[in-house]
């Protein structure tokens, strides 16, 4: 079976299935895809996460690539499409999961959290989707499954991937979360050679995303925001596609071309975002990548009638990192996020 069938006609397996697939002794380079099942809706129907399987040439690092975490979120899917189809196999050592859509009812639905809980499956890790016990969701059940198929394939690293979706235009950047710990400091590493314009740190206190999960676990993992919004453009996949390559260079996994040869991004450790207090028209006065000061007017909201009735500050000196990109907000919308 040729690579582009084994994708054509996925096979269906349960979890353990598949991560005994993940281990078999390979005879060649190979590429396989599957779907794992690991969580069923109210009627008993299956709920089952995409999933590719790459075997390199001989043994090596074990990479977990994912995206789709947020429904709405389609750059990183198109990137997973372009890792499958890259014919990576006969590039990689050691073996590579790539799962395109981790969010499979939110993408179902085009939208960022859950169609049947409404929570954002990356605002649910840190402590609680660590603690089956506190399973009081199906989201956090559904990914409290999915957390233990990525922690019994035991990776090297993961890489999240993720984009601005279709209400916020975000500067590219590669995050990580802090800390002393070898994972840490690892995941820190991954950043700085993504070969994203940016780098993110955020702190442990406090944070409920996927990284915080993995950090709890002593797992390295870095999130690559391709930059921009949904629709994706061939720009921002062919960004984020060529940050993966530089990350997995840098996990070993594979060699990196000489025209790919990372450059240091620039740090940040610190954002903020700006609200509006009142509904109404946005107008936007800045542009990712400005340069602004505390204070300084990014933004204002007109009501229906055209008068302006709010001015928008910028809330400390910095770079402008997200703005909305929605023309209609509400009381309490995020405008313009600031990093500095």
């Amino acid at each position: 079976m040729s690579d582009q069938d084994a994708r054509a006609t996925p096979a269906t397996a349960n979890a353990d299935e598949f991560l005994d697939q993940s281990r078999l002794p390979r005879s060649r380079p190979n590429s396989t895809c599957h779907r794992v099942a690991l969580s069923e809706t109210l009627d008993g129907t299956a709920i089952a996460v995409p999933a590719g399987l790459i075997h390199g040439t001989n043994e090596g690092p074990r990479i977990w690539i994912q995206a789709g975490l947020h429904g709405d979120e389609v750059c990183g899917v198109a990137a997973a499409h372009r890792i499958l189809a890259s014919g990576l196999p006969r590039l990689l050592r050691g073996t590579v999961v790539v799962v395109p859509v981790v969010n499979v009812l939110a993408f179902s639905t085009r939208s960022r959290t859950s169609p049947l809980d409404g929570q954002d499956g990356n605002r649910v890790w840190g402590v609680r989707a660590l603690q089956p016990t506190e399973q009081h969701s199906h989201t956090i059940g559904y990914l409290s499954a999915y957390w233990d198929l990525v922690r019994s394939f035991e990776p090297t690293a993961i890489i999240d991937l993720h984009d601005g979706g279709p209400s916020f235009e975000v500067a590219p950047h590669a995050l990580y979360v802090t800390g002393t710990e070898e994972s840490a400091l690892r995941a820190r590493e991954l950043a700085r050679t993504s070969r994203m314009p940016y780098s993110l740190a955020v702190g442990m206190e406090g944070g409920t995303t996927f990284d915080h999960g993995a950090r709890l676990a002593s797992i390295p993992s870095v999130t690559l925001e391709a930059g921009g919004s949904t629709p994706p453009t061939g720009t921002t996949v062919t960004r984020l596609y060529r940050a993966v390559r530089s990350v997995l260079a840098a996990c070993g996994t594979m060699r990196a071309k000489a025209s790919e040869a990372a450059s240091v991004p620039i740090a940040f450790d610190r954002t903020s975002w700006e609200r509006a207090s009142r509904a109404g028209l946005l107008t936007l006065l800045v542009r990712l990548g400005n340069e602004v000061h505390e204070g300084q007017l990014v933004a204002h909201v007109v009501d229906i009638f055209g008068n302006i009735v709010e001015e928008v500050p910028a809330p400390m000196a910095g770079t402008v990192f997200a703005v909305r990109r929605s023309p209609v907000v509400d009381v309490g919308d995020q405008v313009v996020k600031v990093a500095s």
